[in-house]
């Protein structure tokens, strides 16, 4: 008798279940959580329409990712994963499983740290924005902050990616991430003129520079440290993408959601006053109430930001979400 285990991936499971859930028999993609099914499902039917149906592994993501792991050597055209990349993709040493995400053709991953790196892209940020204005736009300097970190966070993330890979009992996941979220309120933006926040980037930039000290690359390390900046180069790695290959929640819920925060609620109040400018006066009322109820319309009903950004689609423009495209195409 099979296991559930063996029974995830076993091929007359897979047409049993899709035939009774769907009419017809299909493949499988099991993904991490449920949370993961839309943005995996939109990828999977833009390429394979119809051919796949998308199937959560696990309630709880981390245990999502440690289920199907296992069942990467069982893997076929009609069982399929598609997961974080986390550090496996750019740290195919630091665990058993991490070199098959890339060697695998039926594996799919997400070509950078997770699904969040894509939705905070500067591409997915451009396109909120832009959305976020109801009437007078506020000139904002989010993207460019980014930028900036971006930047600021490479050389350092060059040598943590290098030491997790080449000894991660040591030098775990996270030594990093930890040094990156922001204290308190800090924003890489400033609340008043949405201009850079050059005070928060002065600060990231102190602990980078003493992370970059304290892990420095030795002589002896050198022809190696080269040779692997080389390969992460050419797995999309440099200067412009390194924030998209941070963790993923750090770089949403530190970096990206609060400075869309600051963005909206400065266009809202600019909105709010403007408004009750325009309707000060008490024969003007019903108009100043029903301006008012258009505005929180706007915001709080029709562009409520965490949904935006979990939902917004304008990153398939990408490099990295190409790749993940490309995989999927070249399915066997």
């Amino acid at each position: 008798m099979k296991s559930f285990n063996d029974a995830l991936s076993d091929p007359q499971y897979i047409q049993g279940f899709t035939l009774i859930t769907t009419g017809e028999s299909k493949g499988l993609v099991y993904v991490e959580s449920k949370n993961d099914v839309g943005f995996w499902r939109y990828l999977i039917e833009h390429i394979h329409p119809k051919k796949y149906e998308i199937k959560p592994a696990a309630q709880l993501k981390a245990d999502g990712k440690k289920t199907l792991e296992k069942e990467y050597s069982k893997l076929s055209n009609i069982c399929l994963v598609g997961i974080d990349s986390d550090m496996d993709y750019l740290c195919p040493s630091r665990n058993q499983y991490a070199s098959e995400l890339s060697n695998n053709p039926y594996v799919l991953h997400t070509f950078s740290y997770s699904k969040e790196s894509l939705q905070c892209s500067i591409e997915s940020i451009e396109d909120i924005t832009a959305r976020l204005v109801f009437e007078e736009e506020l000139g904002s300097e989010i993207v460019d902050a980014l930028k900036v970190f971006s930047s600021l966070v490479y050389d350092a993330l060059l040598i943590h990616l290098f030491r997790h890979n080449k000894d991660p009992a040591t030098h775990k996941d996270g030594m990093l991430w930890k040094i990156l979220v922001l204290s308190g309120n800090a924003s890489i933006i400033n609340k008043n003129d949405l201009k850079t926040n050059q005070k928060t980037i002065d600060s990231v930039k102190a602990k980078l520079d003493s992370f970059i000290s304290t892990y420095a690359i030795t002589p002896a390390e050198k022809v190696n440290f080269d040779r692997y900046v080389a390969e992460l180069t050419q797995k999309g790695l440099n200067e412009h993408t390194a924030y998209q290959f941070i963790k993923g929640h750090v770089l949403h819920n530190t970096y990206v959601f609060p400075a869309l925060k600051l963005f909206r609620d400065r266009h809202f109040n600019n909105e709010m006053r403007k408004i009750g400018l325009e309707c000060k006066s008490s024969d003007k009322e019903d108009e100043r109430n029903a301006r008012f109820g258009e505005l929180e319309n706007f915001y709080m009903k029709n562009n409520v930001l965490e949904t935006m950004l979990s939902n917004n689609l304008n990153y398939t423009s990408c490099p990295l979400y190409q790749r993940i495209q490309a995989k999927i195409r070249s399915i066997p």
